[in-house]
């Protein structure tokens, strides 16, 4: 799907964008359910009772779960919501250290994508010049211009797509 979907460089780089994105949504929810199913480990003294949540309903309890999640993996930070007892501090290590390795991946994935988009369009910046300035001294015909225009463009984005070096 992706391939038929994706036709261009610059929109395949932005749809490793959207990816990125929906990854963390993702993953925020699979700490939104450890984070709930850790509550259950010390029914007495939990995060949920001292944020006041022991009495309420599964859905007020999984959004301040994925809130936490989100703030521990976005922020590397508590803020609000902290261990309330030893078998949390436990589970909150892992989340923690799991937690970091998904936001380092995040900032290199982002870092990488917007260096492969600007990459790119200073690769075509340069040739599109050259081209500019043999044009004007050989006074090349119209047609001539588009279509050399038209192969830079194309051989630009299939080095790219290919990741093939000149």
């Amino acid at each position: 799907m992706e391939v038929n979907f994706i036709k261009n460089y610059h929109y395949e780089q932005y749809w490793s964008l959207v990816k990125v994105v929906l990854f963390n949504f993702c993953f925020a929810h699979i700490l939104a359910i450890f984070l709930s199913a850790m509550a259950r480990l010390n029914l007495g003294s939990n995060w949920q009772i001292a944020k006041g949540l022991a009495g309420a309903g599964w859905f007020p309890k999984y959004v301040w779960s994925y809130y936490w999640g989100v703030n521990i993996m976005l922020t590397v930070g508590f803020g609000d919501l902290v261990a309330t007892n030893y078998e949390e501090a436990m589970c909150l290590v892992f989340i923690e250290i799991v937690s970091v390795m998904c936001l380092a991946y995040n900032i290199n994935w982002v870092g990488t994508l917007i260096s492969n988009i600007r990459a790119q369009d200073i690769e075509k910046g340069k040739n599109f010049k050259t081209f500019r300035q043999l044009s004007d001294k050989y006074s090349l015909p119209v047609e001539l211009e588009w279509r050399i225009s038209n192969y830079i463009e194309e051989s630009v984005n299939i080095r790219k797509k290919f990741n093939i070096e000149e």
